[in-house]
């Protein structure tokens, strides 16, 4: 099988000056065009499903959704269509040597801490919490 790389049409392709448009203008145009990407999703999950009760089908067998199934959408790993581990806490991996109520789970974007040290030649696994070591508590948990 050969996988192939999607390429998208840019904006100049498809005959639109982005730079053109003021904000309320491209605004619009964002909403407008996650509208019509929910619309064009939910479409293709719908042909996706019969597809498959028709396979099942043919073979002899029955394909069902659960009701929670079929309320958050059966290809979604979640209701929000994210990463199904979006919103857990996770334990922090990493301190900052120089302030100790500065932690990062490892997760995401880099801390600015992190990245200085980082940039000044210092490695990631020197701000490793050490198994045992108290986690204390992370940036995201502080936050909120």
């Amino acid at each position: 099988m050969v996988i192939t790389k999607m390429t998208y049409p840019t904006a100049d392709a498809l005959g639109v000056n982005l730079s053109s448009l003021n904000i309320h203008q491209l605004d619009g145009l964002i909403c407008e065009a996650s509208e019509a990407l929910k619309l064009l999703r939910k479409q293709e999950e719908k042909k996706d499903l019969a597809l498959i009760k028709e396979l099942a089908a043919k073979h002899g067998l029955q394909f069902t959704l659960t009701a929670a199934e079929a309320s958050e959408g059966a290809f979604r790993s979640s209701s929000t269509g994210g990463s199904p581990l979006k919103g857990m806490k996770h334990p922090p991996r990493f301190r900052n040597p120089a302030n100790f109520s500065e932690t990062w789970t490892g997760l995401g974007r880099k801390p600015v801490w992190v990245q200085t040290y980082l940039d000044n030649g210092g490695e990631l696994d020197a701000l490793r919490i050490k198994e045992g070591e108290e986690g204390g508590k992370s940036n995201a948990a502080l936050k909120g």
